[in-house]
């Protein structure tokens, strides 16, 4: 059976980087592709690039470009873009990464081949590049390998990496609309395929030429006590919105009590952890969060690292 496919680009200050992705999306060898570009607010020109390089040349494929009235973030955009499209399976990339002109043909043959579920994450490996498009040696991350469980899920520590990732449509919906303070969207994706009943497939080939910028996660702190105040701090307040997401998930879907009980659990120690980022009454918030939903054995692990830092750097 045919399916609608749409390979969504979300684009916001990406002038740099925009028409190649754009070029990219054109070059899709999955025939009859519905593609969307999303732009969010751009102020550097993104937008004026992109539409005329639509009007000039969009290839086979029936192609729309759209701009938000005022930056929505990445779920934001996803949605607006969402609201455009007319595929059943969504491929999504963003405006500095590059997909292989294979990329829609294989995720669409690997969703196939697994019956098409309705709640459904797909991912690729990709290969890293720097800002001016060359290949990244002795990338310290890897993509992350299934299998992938709730629990594993639940904990948020990894997750199938969003460049690479192409979603059902009902997981931008159920079992509950997703905060727009989401930053991290892929590891709540994946938690909510799973979640429905669904799928979370790999496919082991580089489909995206994935841009390093040097972002947040990747800058080492200067020591140790830096990593756990300054830097903590901008981590976790990152990914609280993302835990927080999941266990609303969790508990409107109904999910078995020992995964509600582990994302709870992920929550608090989170919350505790960003209060000890200010480098003051550690020990009570460690404490306080052990008399709620946290595990013990993590507060320990996380005070343990405050005393190493404090007296042996």
């Amino acid at each position: 059976m045919t399916r609608n496919i749409t390979f969504i680009l979300l684009s916001y200050n990406n002038a740099t980087t925009i028409l190649e992705a754009l070029d990219c999306a054109f070059r899709q060898t999955h025939h009859s592709l519905d593609i969307v570009v999303s732009d969010d607010c751009s102020t550097d020109g993104s937008f004026a690039l992109i539409k005329r390089r639509i009007a000039r040349d969009r290839g086979p494929h029936n192609v729309r470009a759209v701009r938000n009235s005022s930056n929505l973030g990445i779920v934001g955009n996803i949605n607006a873009a969402v609201a455009h499209a007319q595929g059943d399976l969504l491929v999504i990339a963003a405006g500095d990464d590059r997909s292989h002109p294979e990329r829609v043909t294989l995720l669409v043959e690997r969703w196939e081949a697994a019956g098409s579920p309705t709640a459904c994450v797909l991912y690729s490996d990709v290969t890293p590049i720097d800002s001016a498009g060359r290949p990244v040696e002795g990338w310290s991350e890897r993509v992350a390998r299934p299998p992938w469980t709730l629990e594993r899920l639940a904990e948020g520590k990894t997750g199938p990496l969003g460049a690479g990732c192409a979603i059902t449509r009902r997981l931008l919906t159920e079992p509950t609309p997703i905060s727009p303070s989401v930053v991290h969207e892929d590891r709540v994706f994946a938690f909510r395929a799973r979640l429905l009943g669904g799928e979370v497939l790999f496919i082991d080939h580089e489909l995206v030429q994935y841009r390093i910028h040097g972002g947040i996660s990747r800058l080492a702190s200067a020591n140790k006590m830096t990593e756990l105040t300054t830097a903590a701090k901008t981590r976790l307040g990152r990914v609280i919105a993302d835990a927080r997401q999941r266990l609303a998930d969790a508990r409107s879907a109904r999910a078995p009590k020992r995964i509600i009980e582990r994302c709870r659990q992920v929550v608090a120690e989170q919350e505790a952890m960003l209060a000890m980022a200010s480098g003051k009454q550690i020990l009570t918030h460690a404490l306080e969060a052990v008399r709620g939903d946290a595990r013990a054995s993590r507060m320990a692990m996380h005070l343990l690292r405050f005393a190493r830092a404090r007296f042996f750097q």
